[in-house]
C-alpha cells in the first residue's frame, strides 16, 4: 500500500525535543490476542526544531510526527499479549511520565468499538478510571471518536499515502510546502516494521490486506482522517 511512496531516508527522523508550542495527542488500537497499538503525535505549528546534532531543521504547519509508540505484541508477528484495558491505560500513563510531557497530552482518535457495551464490560469506561503509580492516583486515559463514516477507509489509505509522500523534498527542488507525516527512529517495532511494507488487498487495491499485521495501519488511519483535509493533494504515485 505505501512502499511506493515511502522514504525510510525522509519519513523517518531522528527522535527530537518537542517545542512547547507544538500540541501532543495519543491514539489507539485496540487489541488482546491480536496486539493493540498506542501511538504518540506531536503535531508542528511550522515552528524550527533544534536535532540531536544541534542542527536546525524547518517544519511546516501541520506536520505530524509520530514521536513515540507502544505496540502490546509478544514479538511473534500479529499475536498479542492479551492485557486488560486497565493495563493498558496505566501502561500509557507511566509512559507519558516517563516522556516528560506527561499533562501536555491531548486525547485522540481511537476504534469506536471501545465504546462498545459487551458482557458488562466498556474497555473506554475501564481506560478512563483513575490509576495508581507508586502509591499516587492519576486521572485514567480517555479518547475521541474516530470517523467511522462510509468511505472513510479507503479515503484514509489515500490521505495516509499523500500524508508519507508530502515528507520528501519537492522533485523541483526547494523547500516542502504541504504538510507531512514523519516518524521517530524509536518506532521500529509497530511503524516501521509494519506500515511500510503493508500489502494491499488481492481483490481489493484500494484496502490493505487485513489479515496482515495492519494495527498500527489503523491506528495512524484514525489520525490521518482526525486532523481534517489537510492530506488531499494528487500528488502521489501508485494506484491512487
Amino acid at each position: 500500500m505505501f512502499d511506493d511512496v515511502w522514504s525510510a531516508t525522509h519519513n523517518i527522523v531522528e527522535d527530537f525535543q518537542i517545542p512547547h508550542s507544538w500540541r501532543i495527542f495519543r491514539s489507539f488500537d485496540w487489541g488482546s490476542s491480536k496486539p493493540f497499538s498506542v501511538g504518540w503525535w506531536a503535531e508542528s505549528d511550522g515552528s524550527d526544531v533544534v536535532m540531536p546534532d544541534g542542527k536546525v531543521r524547518s517544519t511546516v504547519r501541520g506536520d505530524l510526527f509520530r514521536i513515540g509508540e507502544w505496540y502490546g505484541w509478544n514479538g511473534v508477528p500479529n499475536t498479542g499479549v492479551r492485557m486488560l484495558a486497565t493495563q493498558i491505560s496505566k501502561g500509557i500513563v507511566e509512559r507519558e511520565l516517563k516522556s516528560g510531557y506527561y499533562g501536555r497530552i491531548y486525547p485522540g482518535p481511537a476504534d469506536n468499538s471501545i465504546h462498545d457495551t459487551e458482557n458488562g464490560v466498556n474497555i473506554g469506561q475501564d481506560m478512563a478510571k483513575p490509576v495508581v503509580i507508586n502509591g499516587k492516583k492519576y486521572k485514567g486515559v480517555g479518547w475521541t471518536r474516530s470517523d467511522k463514516s462510509p468511505g472513510s477507509r479507503k479515503n484514509g489509505w489515500e490521505k495516509m499515502r499523500v500524508a508519507i509522500f508530502n515528507a520528501q523534498p519537492p522533485e523541483g527542488g526547494g523547500p516542502r510546502e504541504e504538510p507531512g507525516l514523519f516518524v521517530f527512529r524509536s518506532c521500529q517495532q509497530g511503524f516501521i516494521r509494519t506500515v511500510p511494507t503493508i500489502p494491499r488487498d488481492e481483490k481489493d487495491l484500494d484496502d490493505v490486506n487485513t489479515d496482515a499485521e495492519d494495527h498500527v495501519c489503523d491506528e495512524v488511519r484514525y489520525v490521518i482522517l482526525s486532523v481534517g483535509d489537510r492530506f488531499i493533494s494528487g500528488t502521489t504515485r501508485g494506484h491512487f
